[in-house]
């Protein structure tokens, strides 16, 4: 079995790299990248092949909502985990 492409989309790096490094571990995941606003998870949904997005809801300028309702709408195949604080 393939392992599951993760994006981390969350607007702390630190939180970001910490997260990353845990799932780095884990043999059925493969987190393709770790990126802070929605510019960026575009650039990667477009170029990469993303089964799942962890997505804080709230990334200062980026409302995650909104940016979830994108994805859900422009790859229906990707699905999102929302983060919270």
């Amino acid at each position: 079995m393939k392992p599951t492409n993760i994006l981390i989309a969350d607007d702390h790096k630190m939180f970001r790299e910490g997260l990353s490094e845990l799932l780095h571990k884990e043999l059925d995941f493969n987190v393709v990248d770790d990126v802070g606003d929605e510019d960026k998870i575009r650039a990667v949904l477009k170029t990469q092949k993303i089964d799942v997005i962890l997505m804080d809801i709230d990334m200062g300028d980026t409302n995650g909502i909104e940016m979830t309702a994108e994805v859900i709408k422009n790859y229906p195949a990707t699905k999102v985990l929302a983060l919270s604080m």
